[in-house]
């Protein structure tokens, strides 16, 4: 969450284009080269881009976060050990957060795997 604008902006920086008009930007405050005499005129079509990108990502982490813990919290049988008189294996049920890399999984017909 806190370096959330931070990396938004690097990622956006990414692309030539925002590249691109941020250069004109700063080119366009020396008054020896702009036609502006001084005044950054790009600056605020810049920053309407860069601001709807950023609120655009902002939802999609937003909505990604909520089906991944949707996803995290769903249910599966581990097993965990034998049943010492009768040799029958024991599954428990946990939710997928808890699985570990190793972790036998009993699947039934047309259930996710996780």
């Amino acid at each position: 969450l806190i370096n959330f604008p931070f990396m938004n902006l690097y990622k956006q920086f990414h692309r030539a284009a925002n590249v691109y008009f941020l250069l004109i930007m700063i080119l366009q405050t020396w008054d020896e080269v702009s036609i502006t005499h001084g005044d950054p005129s790009m600056a605020m079509p810049l920053a309407f881009v860069l601001l709807v990108t950023a609120i655009k990502d902002a939802l999609e982490d937003i909505s990604r976060h909520r089906y991944d813990s949707i996803e995290n919290n769903r249910t599966v049988l581990v097993f965990e050990r034998r049943d010492p008189t009768t040799k029958e294996p024991i599954f428990e049920e946990k939710p997928w957060s808890a699985l570990k890399v190793g972790s036998i999984v009993k699947l039934k017909n047309r259930e996710r795997i996780p």
